[in-house]
């Protein structure tokens, strides 16, 4: 299990709480919209501060930063990156962190700042443009566009020099108020980027499965996803969609979003939740991800994020997901399925 690094998340409000009942060897920090500006950018800045003298945090292996970039206020897009008015708090935010880090000792590779690129649109304006033969050039704008804001936001941390892994995460194919996403739901969008760019990616495990098990349901039973309509049409139908090792072979992921994922997949309350509460294939997907960590001579930094974990009663459930990935990773060494790897890791 040396290769298995679990952690969780925590925010500026919690993170004391989080540290001491979970006591995490990997961490992600999620930056609610509140503390990008004014006073709270401000308590963002002491929280890292007196986070990184915490004894829990100081035994941190690996760090990210969930920048809020495409977190949504009343279902739109609340920041877009190449707008000038979000410079301030990239900066002042990519700062922070790094300080963190810094004190910690944590070099680049190990300190991750991570948003998506959300482009989510109402699925009646996607069918729409589908039927006109339109969806297609809509995708490749939006690409275009996450594209020059990764860019921006890579070119700002080199001017800053702020030395940070950047990182982009896969996204549901839908999202809240039947609003779907336009890109970075499959593995090609981002390893396109990723290549270009000199970036890192974040897999998350329930975002990709929402996706797997919605090309599970029967053609003539599948409700309308017009992104993942598209993508079939494109692939002429002469092969099934990736498999959980070609995602992971094609991503390359440098950690991990954990929870798991009831099917059919096709909403928002089917992501998310404790581990063992949903239909992930965990038999197969611990295998794989193990011989890609071994292929790659990586560590796996897998953070449990589940929803409503920051609350109390979340932090009890966090607690219980850990317990059963740990349990489940076990059961896959005892039962051999760890067959790419090495003996010396197998050993306990």
């Amino acid at each position: 299990m040396k290769r298995f690094i679990i952690g969780h998340n925590a925010d500026p409000s919690n993170w004391r709480q989080r540290l001491e009942q979970l006591n995490p060897r990997c961490l992600e920090i999620f930056v609610p919209p509140r503390y990008c500006e004014g006073e709270g950018l401000r308590e963002l800045h002491r929280a890292f501060e007196q986070m990184a003298q915490h004894p829990v945090a100081r035994a941190l292996e690996f760090a990210s930063c969930h920048f809020p970039w495409g977190e949504s206020a009343n279902g739109y897009s609340r920041y877009n990156l190449v707008d000038d008015q979000y410079f301030f708090p990239l900066c002042e935010i990519a700062r922070g962190f790094q300080g963190f880090c810094s004190e910690l000792k944590l070099p680049p590779e190990r300190s991750a700042l991570n948003f998506h690129n959300l482009y989510e649109l109402p699925r009646t304006m996607l069918e729409a443009l589908n039927r006109e033969r339109k969806l297609l050039q809509l995708r490749q704008t939006f690409l275009h566009h996450a594209h020059a804001q990764t860019l921006a936001a890579k070119e700002i941390l080199e001017l800053l020099d702020v030395r940070l892994s950047l990182a982009n995460e896969n996204n549901p194919p839908i999202g809240d108020g039947d609003r779907m996403s336009i890109v970075d739901v499959f593995a090609e969008d981002l390893a396109e980027r990723v290549s270009g760019l000199g970036i890192c990616t974040c897999m998350d495990l329930s975002h990709f499965f929402m996706t797997r098990f919605y090309y599970s349901i029967p053609m003539e039973q599948r409700p309308s996803f017009p992104c993942l309509e598209l993508a079939d049409e494109l692939r002429g139908g002469d092969r099934q969609p990736m498999t959980f090792d070609e995602y992971l072979h094609v991503m390359k992921p440098r950690y991990f979003h954990v929870s798991d994922t009831k099917t059919p997949g096709t909403n928002r309350t089917c992501e998310g939740l404790p581990v063992g509460s949903g239909d992930t294939p965990w038999a197969d997907v611990l295998p794989a991800m193990a011989r890609y960590a071994e292929k790659s001579d990586n560590k796996l930094f897998l953070i449990i994020e589940i929803k409503g974990g920051h609350t109390e009663e979340g932090t009890a459930r966090c607690m219980a997901s850990e317990h059963v990935l740990r349990g489940l990773i076990e059961d896959c060494f005892s039962s051999g399925f760890l067959e790419a790897i090495s003996e010396e890791e197998a050993l306990p």
